[in-house]
């Protein structure tokens, strides 16, 4: 008789023991409160941290390189407006913040169509050129030709020959504008006789607001003035300023150095109308120390005080 059982036995759990310790060996479990914790590529992080402090190093060089910067400004072209208006105007663009952290001083963020929209609000320029070549910001100007003076409430402003706005001017320049004209002596020996006003002056009684590029007067209506006046020269009469509501239409009084005003319309025919004057002042009013004012606003008709 043939005992089966306890070799066969054993061989079998020797068997499964050396596949278990196998299995145990190879460790195909994990234990999931600790997780496998792989190694990292560390060269593709230190190359993406490479590149970005290369792009902040470029980007800080040239935004503060001087090479990029505007630090001088070159105005050229001016003859009665102070440079200095113009250079302050630019100063003030070139510190302003672009995106909150830049400023157009830095040629990559100066944009030459903002400026020139700046000068244009506060001046009205015949031409204007700019260019931009670090560290210099060079502007070149040609004024409009000043043609008169046009004053709104405390405001007072040039204006050229088609009544556009020039700019305004200033408190400090309007001694030369409105000295009263002393053209006759007598003087002390070698006193300067004061300027004459050089421009005519009219004023807006309806104090409407205006602005550099703004039109005030048409064209029309200052030939009319010029010629108005050229033909009162010619009778020996000279204007002081004028007056007008630009509001209500187109009629204008003229005070005249006589001590007397002429109400007149610039776009009618100014010359009948300083035609009719001749004829009232040589056959209707022989004492014009009493005239308060001469009215030839309606053709035939000449109405006075």
């Amino acid at each position: 008789m043939v005992s089966l059982g306890r070799p066969h036995l054993r061989h079998k759990r020797d068997y499964f023991r050396r596949a278990t310790r196998a299995r145990y060996e190879e460790r195909p479990f994990r234990n999931p409160l600790f997780p496998n914790r792989q190694k990292r590529n560390l060269t593709v992080f230190a190359l993406a941290g490479a590149g970005i402090g290369m792009a902040i190093a470029i980007g800080s060089f040239l935004c503060t390189a001087p090479a990029f910067l505007l630090t001088e400004i070159r105005v050229e072209g001016t003859i009665f407006l102070p440079p200095r208006e113009i250079r302050v105007e630019a100063e003030e663009y070139l510190d302003s913040s672009v995106w909150f952290f830049f400023h157009p001083s830095h040629r990559l963020f100066f944009r030459e169509d903002v400026l020139r929209q700046r000068l244009e609000r506060s001046f009205s320029f015949a031409s204007l050129e700019i260019r931009s070549d670090p560290p210099l910001l060079f502007i070149r100007v040609e004024e409009k030709r000043t043609a008169f003076l046009w004053k709104s409430g405390e405001k007072t402003f040039l204006v050229d020959g088609h009544g556009t706005i020039i700019r305004e001017l200033h408190v400090e320049e309007t001694t030369d504008f409105f000295a009263a004209p002393q053209p006759y002596g007598p003087f002390r020996e070698g006193q300067v006789p004061p300027k004459p006003v050089p421009y005519l002056s009219l004023t807006d009684l309806s104090i409407r607001p205006t602005r550099a590029g703004a039109t005030v007067l048409t064209e029309i209506s200052w030939k009319g003035v010029e010629q108005f006046e050229m033909r009162l020269r010619e009778l020996g009469i000279g204007i002081r300023s004028l007056r007008l509501d630009s509001t209500l239409g187109t009629w204008m009084t003229a005070e005249t150095d006589k001590g007397y005003d002429l109400l007149f319309d610039p776009i009618q025919d100014v010359n009948r109308q300083a035609d009719h004057l001749a004829v009232v002042l040589r056959e209707e009013i022989t004492d014009v120390s009493n005239l308060h004012y001469v009215d030839l606003r309606f053709d035939d008709h000449v109405y006075y005080k």
